[in-house]
């Protein structure tokens, strides 16, 4: 089956906490399995539990971009990692591997007690079967990701005093 070239998805919100309370919740890995219907079953792999090479697995919802069954991803927080400012996670299909990916999370000051969030996720390689999707699987990754910046910022709200 032919490939085309890698696909990136962004979305940015400017969420109302400083960096370090956002960052707070990025660096607790299980923020990615809480309130979040496309992602369940957490489970850290191995004993660390925040930063650069925690790994852990999920069970990876993809409906409704792809409607094919769920399966479990692997997950790795991998460089560039800098503590308050950017997180980037590999997360790997073993199953489907055209369905792995990297999602990154970039912090950046946008005024007092503001940070500005960037959230992509980028694909090496989707199917070209798929490339008449593509519109539609933009519009719903773009979505969901934009639900988890909303998330994150319900969760600084949750720890703000």
């Amino acid at each position: 089956m032919g490939r085309q070239k890698s696909t990136e998805y962004c979305v940015e919100r400017v969420i109302p906490f400083p960096a370090h309370l956002i960052w707070e919740t990025l660096d607790d890995p299980r923020h990615f399995g809480e309130r979040d219907p496309y992602h369940t079953d957490f489970e850290f792999m191995g004993e660390q539990r925040k930063g650069l090479g925690t790994i852990f697995r999920l069970k990876h919802s993809y409906w409704p971009i792809f409607w094919f069954a769920p399966d479990h991803v692997k997950c790795t927080i991998v460089k560039p990692y800098e503590p308050q400012k950017k997180l980037r996670l590999r997360e790997e299909n073993e199953k489907t591997p055209w369905k792995s990916h990297v999602q990154e999370f970039v912090l950046t000051p946008a005024g007092p007690n503001c940070t500005l969030v960037r959230f992509a996720v980028s694909y090496r390689a989707i199917p070209l079967a798929l490339f008449p999707l593509r519109f539609w699987a933009r519009w719903l990754a773009q979505k969901r990701m934009k639900d988890k910046l909303r998330e994150i910022e319900e969760a600084c709200g949750r720890k703000s005093p």
